[in-house]
């Protein structure tokens, strides 16, 4: 909890600065709900007990189901700012003949600088009907780390919790239907973070997991209300 209350501060330092600089600047809000898929690649994992070792591990892709708020500026209407929260579970991929070890739960919270390019420009659209969009911005990751040690020979499990600090990334389109103040969108994201080393005493014994990296890939689509 400690290493939580230091990190996650710091994850919004910039984003909230440049928000709070626009001001009373804000025009148009928004609020948007996705889901989608996610996918991840496959990364190196070291797991230390008593004797230690690292191995590839496969995730299998998993749903993810997310939602920001956030607004356009008035003076600067292709700048915007947004606050989005997501979730996903990372488990690893393994034959039919296998056990499952590791499973990985994740919410990221991001702070994202939002640029966008209005298209179909009208006086009922004067922002546009259409805009593709682009964001970043780091990343606040909630990470809980689950391993089956059964089959090892332990008599519990393993389970612990960290929080981490990444980036994301994201490009997409919106297209606002007719009854100006919904919009519907696809959307490609991309994040990226190093977690921490995942630590539990299992069965007396100190174990240690630490995947080198997290990279995923998400295809999303979702709909948004503007006001």
């Amino acid at each position: 909890m400690k290493r939580m209350r230091e990190l996650l501060p710091r994850t919004f330092v910039l984003t909230a600065a440049m928000a709070l600089a626009a001001g009373g600047a804000r025009a148009e809000g928004f609020i948007d709900l996705y889901a989608g898929a996610a996918f991840h690649a496959d990364s190196d994992v070291a797991l230390e007990a008593g004797a230690g070792f690292v191995d590839e591990v496969r995730w299998d892709n998993s749903f993810v189901p997310g939602g920001r708020g956030g607004y356009w500026l008035n003076a600067l209407p292709w700048l915007g700012f947004a606050l989005d929260a997501s979730y996903f579970e990372a488990k690893q991929s393994v034959d039919p003949s296998e056990d499952r070890i590791l499973e990985l739960t994740s919410i990221p919270i991001s702070g994202l600088v939002m640029v966008r390019y209005s298209l179909l420009v009208s006086d009922e659209f004067p922002h546009g009907q259409f805009f593709p969009y682009a964001a970043i911005g780091p990343a606040g990751f909630l990470t809980e780390m689950t391993a089956d040690l059964r089959e090892s020979g332990f008599s519990e499990n393993f389970k612990d919790s960290q929080a981490d600090v990444g980036l994301d990334l994201r490009l997409g389109a919106k297209l606002h239907h007719p009854v100006k103040s919904w919009g519907f969108f696809a959307e490609y994201r991309l994040t990226y973070f190093q977690p921490s080393t995942f630590k539990d005493n299992v069965g007396g014994l100190p174990v240690a997991i630490q995947p080198k990296s997290l990279l995923t890939h998400y295809m999303v689509f979702g709909f948004g209300y503007h006001f």
